[in-house]
């Protein structure tokens, strides 16, 4: 079972190696038998064989699988003895912990790819009360001797951080509600106010972002800089331009 993460560090990288990023992803989570496997791997790392026979795929297959995987970083091997004097077999496991959110709008697309680091936590997260006491709870279970009680334990606190979870989904999604409404307007009045197609294009792409380069425009609108600098000097004139030199 794979459960629900919550994202607490957002990579550090550019737009084009965001995009870059999330389109590998989901090459990777588009295929089931790669998802399957996955999903087996969460629960305890596994020898090909086994995932063979567990997912009713052929070995060959599953290989070429655990290759693309393990290429891509999402999962690692390591060998163990083998018993009866048998060669030393190859386990996989999971070797990655992402969050992938897709937001797809009347006006908006939203892809974030996180990747969640234990030894970043956000200091505004960990301020948190519900957080901490959720923290003591998991280090409680960990410091737990006795198995039963950790299996009981676990599920419970398992079961309400999901709870947890599915209401900050909830959450959020009444959040993006609100956003769509806002982006519809914004986006109206930029189609009403801009004749030119690039113009217009600039300002969808700059909308709602802090700050974006010369450089990061032209390279997604598809532009020469010299095009991107001419259009931005029409357009500061009417409405709030934001670029990082």
């Amino acid at each position: 079972m794979i459960r629900k993460f919550i994202g607490i560090a957002l990579l550090k990288i550019t737009m084009s190696d965001e995009a870059t990023g999330i389109g590998k992803l989901l090459d990777i989570l588009g295929n089931e038998t790669r998802r399957r496997i996955l999903g087996k791997l969460a629960d305890e790392p596994k020898y090909f064989i086994q995932l063979s026979k567990e997912l009713g795929v052929s070995q060959q297959a599953v290989l070429k699988h655990l290759i693309l995987l393990e290429d891509a970083g999402m999962i690692t091997s390591f060998r163990t003895k083998s018993e009866l004097a048998a060669p030393d077999r190859k386990y996989y496991r999971l070797n990655t912990s992402l969050y992938l959110s897709i937001g797809i709008m009347g006006d908006a697309v939203e892809l974030a790819l996180m990747e969640i680091r234990d030894q970043e936590r956000p200091a505004r997260a960990e301020q948190n009360e519900i957080v901490r006491r959720f923290r003591a709870d998991a280090q409680s279970i960990s410091e737990e001797g006795d198995n039963s009680a950790i299996i009981e334990r676990a599920e419970r606190l398992l079961n309400e951080l999901d709870s947890r979870v599915d209401g900050l989904e909830e959450e959020k999604v009444a959040l993006l509600v609100i956003k769509e409404e806002v982006m519809q307007a914004a986006h109206r009045a930029i189609r009403e106010s801009l004749e030119e197609d690039l113009h217009r294009r600039i300002m969808y792409q700059m909308f709602g972002r802090r700050s974006t380069t010369v450089d990061e425009l032209a390279e997604i609108l598809n532009a020469r800089e010299k095009e991107i600098r001419a259009a931005l000097d029409r357009i500061s004139g009417r409405f709030i331009i934001r670029i990082t030199e």
